[in-house]
């Protein structure tokens, strides 16, 4: 009779999906507030830019979710979870901890600061991430009914761009599995007992995605515990074009300069990679229309020897492969735009119509992106080149021909002019033909290739 109970016990416990486990063995993954986004591909949430704001703003605080419904990036449980567990039909919509707020054309920063300051989440989360499952281990010390069990796989911050009305529609941390069903696995959770799921993975993961699991209660869409986990512990690479400032301040804040200031003529735009990790390729295409207002496409200069470079100035395709993949904690410039400008003082914006980096196998590495337009808070402001001297919107030969006959003169002759008077020291002299000799741009560019 013994045997007879112990196996029906056995058997029980083999079928319920949650067991118990050692305490020793549980150690809380990083719990985030949880920020969930219906996004479609006409109609997005307050604009991508808003939520790097958000993030560089909140750090690790907050993750969001892009679930993208009825466009190319969208799956079926994202659109389910969207009208069947939140109840709503248009897009886009904002949960912030499993709370609905806003619409998403609304800033809702204050809805995160206040779920950030008011988290208090009753249950701890572990998440064990192995070859091809995850276990997810959950504690807490009261009993809790009414819980629906939320995992899913999502593209941490890669970029992907898809064809709307605006051409420049990215899609970073968006959501590719849901591993638990769209509308979660319902379960009832005992104080002070330690238990245990498992979800067989059943996409290869690459290192850009990352897994969240949360806990909400089916009632109220309140979120009582969250977990977040990375596949690839290296920071993301930031790519981003000559300066910025990673803190990304309010836009009317901005002074002209204050991130990137250059001036007409022969001028450079360097694409720069932080924290590179796994980085072997680089794969992007420029809006020329914009540059044809402004100068036009002249050169690409790999700055990291033996790169193969592939450009096609008329198009604004742009491929560089590195010789082997790029890892480095620090920042590194990848390539110089070279760019003839013909106008005297303006802001521009600087459009990316596509943009892929890759690793050895052409598979996305995990990174970001600072593109110089206005609503990413950084632009390339042009002034005039005081060395051009015979106002051509280039510094090249004429100029040093222009300034030499100009050599030896003092400030009061009859024949100074202050342009020749480049360090403005009171006299023309081979200092100051020298510096308009550095700026001459002189270097064997490479050949255009289609």
């Amino acid at each position: 009779m013994k045997k007879y109970i112990f196996s029906i016990v056995l058997s029980l416990i083999l079928a319920f999906p949650c067991f118990k486990t050692k305490a020793e063995d549980f150690t809380p993954s990083p719990n985030p507030i949880i920020v969930e986004a219906f996004v479609s591909n006409t109609v997005k949430t307050n604009g991508y830019a808003f939520q790097h704001y958000s993030k560089a703003k909140f750090k690790n605080q907050i993750i969001f979710f892009n679930y993208h419904v009825v466009d190319a990036l969208a799956i079926p449980e994202n659109e389910t979870r969207w009208s069947k567990y939140y109840k709503q039909e248009i897009t886009p919509t904002v949960f912030v901890n499993g709370t609905y707020n806003y619409p998403g054309s609304m800033f809702y920063d204050d809805e995160i600061e206040k779920a950030i300051n008011t988290k208090n989440y009753p249950i701890d989360i572990q998440i064990i991430l192995e070859s091809d499952q995850i276990i997810i281990n959950m504690r807490t010390h009261q009993r809790l009914n009414d819980l629906n069990l939320v995992a899913l796989v999502y593209e941490d911050e890669v970029w992907r761009l898809t064809s709307n009305e605006n051409k420049d529609c990215f899609h970073p941390y968006t959501v590719r599995k849901m591993l638990s069903g769209a509308t979660g696995d319902y379960f009832t959770i005992q104080p002070d007992l330690l238990i245990s799921r498992k979800y067989k993975l059943s996409m290869k993961l690459n290192r850009q995605m990352g897994i969240v699991v949360f806990i909400q209660n089916s009632k109220s869409n309140v979120i009582f515990g969250s977990g977040h986990v990375k596949v690839c512990d290296k920071q993301i690479t930031t790519m981003h074009w000559n300066n910025y400032d990673p803190n990304l301040i309010e836009w009317e804040n901005v002074k002209d300069g204050q991130y990137v200031f250059t001036h007409t003529g022969m001028d450079i735009l360097t694409l720069n990679a932080k924290n590179p990790h796994y980085l072997k390729s680089i794969n992007i295409e420029i809006d020329t229309y914009t540059f044809g207002k402004y100068g036009r496409l002249k050169y690409i200069i790999p700055l990291i020897e033996n790169s193969v470079v592939t450009f096609n100035r008329s198009t604004g395709k742009i491929k560089i492969v590195f010789p082997e993949e790029i890892n480095s904690d620090e920042t590194i410039s990848l390539f110089r735009l070279v760019i003839h400008f013909t106008l005297d003082d303006c802001d521009i914006t600087f459009p990316v119509y596509k943009f892929f980096a890759n690793d050895s196998d052409d598979q996305p590495i995990g990174w970001d992106y600072i593109e110089l337009r206005t609503h990413y808070l950084n632009e390339l402001c042009i002034q005039i080149n005081p060395l051009d001297i015979n106002d051509d919107y280039i510094v090249n030969d004429e100029d040093v021909k222009s300034i030499l006959p100009k050599f030896g003169i003092l400030k009061g002759d009859s024949l100074f002019e202050e342009k020749y008077d480049v360090n403005k020291d009171g006299r023309i002299d081979i200092q100051d033909i020298i510096l308009v000799e550095r700026e001459t741009w002189i270097y064997d560019p490479p050949k255009e290739t289609d």
